[in-house]
C-alpha cells in the first residue's frame, strides 16, 4: 500500500486580498515525482510556497512531516559565500557528507570557488545539495532547469530520479521543459486559474504531446 507523505485538502491560499488558489487539493506518496502542470498564473508556485509555510493558506488542510526542502525558481545560491558554504549554511552539519559528493562531483571539485563564480547549471546543483544536507521526505522544486544548457538540464533530472530511487524521497515540482520532467513523473496535476482540473496518472503520460497540447491549450 502506498504512504502518503504530502496532502493538501482544500486549499485556499493567495497574497493580501488576492486569491490564488481556489479548494486545491492533491497528494503526494513517499518516493514519488509529482508534476505541477499549468500555464504561467496558475497557481502552481503558490501551492509550493503554501506547503513550505511561506504564505499563509486562508483555508484547508495541510497534512506533511517535518523535513520538507524547497528550492524557489529564482536566487539559487548565496553569491559571495563558497560551495561549501553555500550546502552547509543551514548549520545542520559542518562537512558535506560523502553521498552528497558522489550526487554532485562539483561539490568536491569546487569546494572552495565562490557561488558567483558558477555557471547556472553549476549553481542549481549547489543549490539541491542545500535543500538534501537535512535528508528531507519531500523536496519541492520551482522550474529546476530554469535558464540551463542542454547539458545540465540532463544532470538536473539525472539527479532528480536518483533522489527519488536511492533515497526514497518524494518531489513535488514544476518545470516548464515538460518532455523532461514527464520522461520522470509519476503522477501530475493540471492547474487552470488556481484550481486542480485534472489529475494525470503514468499512463496518461504515454502520449507526451497529448499532456502538451493539453497544458498550452487550457
Amino acid at each position: 500500500m502506498e504512504e502518503t507523505i504530502l496532502r493538501l485538502e482544500n486549499i485556499n491560499a493567495g497574497y493580501k486580498d488576492l486569491q490564488v488558489l481556489f479548494d486545491v487539493s492533491l497528494h503526494v506518496n513517499r518516493g514519488e515525482v509529482v508534476a505541477l502542470l499549468g500555464q504561467n498564473g496558475a497557481g502552481k508556485s503558490t501551492i509550493l510556497k503554501v506547503t513550505a509555510d511561506l504564505i499563509n493558506k486562508k483555508s484547508g488542510r495541510i497534512i506533511k512531516g517535518e523535513h520538507i526542502s524547497y528550492v524557489p525558481q529564482s536566487k539559487r545560491v548565496f553569491p559571495n559565500l563558497t560551495v561549501l558554504e553555500n550546502v552547509i549554511v543551514r548549520g545542520y552539519v559542518k562537512e558535506i557528507p560523502e553521498n552528497l559528493y558522489t550526487l554532485f562531483p562539483i561539490l568536491k571539485t569546487k569546494k572552495n570557488t565562490l557561488a558567483k563564480n558558477l555557471s547556472g547549471g553549476e549553481q542549481q546543483m549547489v543549490a539541491l545539495a542545500r535543500a538534501l544536507i537535512d535528508n528531507p521526505e519531500v523536496l519541492l522544486l520551482d522550474e529546476p532547469s530554469l535558464g540551463l544548457s542542454p547539458k545540465f538540464v540532463q544532470d538536473i533530472f539525472r539527479v532528480i530520479d536518483q533522489i527519488r530511487k536511492e533515497r526514497n524521497v518524494s518531489v513535488l515540482v514544476i518545470e516548464h521543459n515538460l518532455m523532461s520532467l514527464l520522461q520522470i513523473a509519476d503522477r501530475g496535476y493540471v492547474l487552470e486559474k488556481g484550481r486542480v482540473v485534472k489529475e494525470l496518472r503514468s499512463t496518461d503520460f504515454k502520449n507526451k504531446e497529448a499532456i502538451y497540447k493539453t497544458i498550452v491549450g487550457i
